[in-house]
């Protein structure tokens, strides 16, 4: 088992194989103390590997899920990827002299006639040097929340209804605050995608003008 582990990568690890823990674990705890379907005694949490085993693919199906969800409405249009490097906003993640810098930066290296759109200066960045272990793991950090976020809110939404179907409103306040977990989650998640994306682009520009500036040194006399 510890030489699968050492196999998968950061991400594989955070944003599919600990999200599946951690839902996994929970599922067993709101089991026990709600719904008494008996969970823990048809899958025993105790078996190591076979609790891993779920936990990768109960990660997985919430990964898959998410993504999907991210595509389709979150980040529709790439709208984080638009906020992230919108230097208007008032919590913004790159300044406007950067923005400007490393956008003329881009059209001068492909040529183009026109100033390069948002997308085609951040791909352009992630593909010639901008991407880093730090901007990998602020992608594992933000799946890793986006897959609980959306197990939170499904497990909120169940207790809520048991709690009202059943007239058991003591778990009321639980469903509410699952639910206000979930909500946490999913600003977190969508936080550090946009981190992401402004530290990949930051990235390239400041290695650009590292190398620019070492070949100015080595060429002086």
């Amino acid at each position: 088992m510890d030489k699968v582990l050492d196999k998968l990568g950061i991400y594989e690890l955070v944003a599919v194989l600990l999200s599946g823990v951690c839902a996994l674990g929970t599922t067993y705890f709101v089991d026990e103390l709600i719904f008494h379907l008996g969970i823990s005694q048809h899958i025993n949490p105790d078996d190591t590997a076979i609790f891993l085993i779920l936990s990768y693919l109960f990660g997985t199906v919430l990964q898959e899920l998410g993504s999907l969800i991210t595509k389709s409405i979150t980040n529709k249009n790439d709208r984080l990827l638009k906020q992230a490097l919108d230097v208007n906003r008032a919590n913004h993640y790159i300044t406007a002299i950067e923005l400007a810098q490393i956008s003329a930066l881009v059209q001068s290296k492909l040529h183009l006639e026109t100033t390069p759109d948002i997308n085609t200066v951040y791909n352009y960045c992630k593909h010639s040097g901008g991407n880093s272990p730090q901007a990998d793991k602020d992608q594992s950090i933000a799946a890793f929340s986006r897959s609980l976020a959306l197990y939170f809110f499904a497990i909120a939404i169940s207790v809520l209804l048991y709690a009202l179907s059943t007239s058991y409103l003591c778990f009321l306040f639980l469903g509410i605050v699952l639910f206000a977990v979930a909500l946490i989650l999913g600003f977190r998640s969508t936080r550090f995608y946009k981190l992401r994306y402004a530290k990949i682009v930051r990235q390239f520009y400041y290695i650009y003008l590292n190398e620019n500036n070492k070949i100015h040194r080595d060429d002086a006399p």
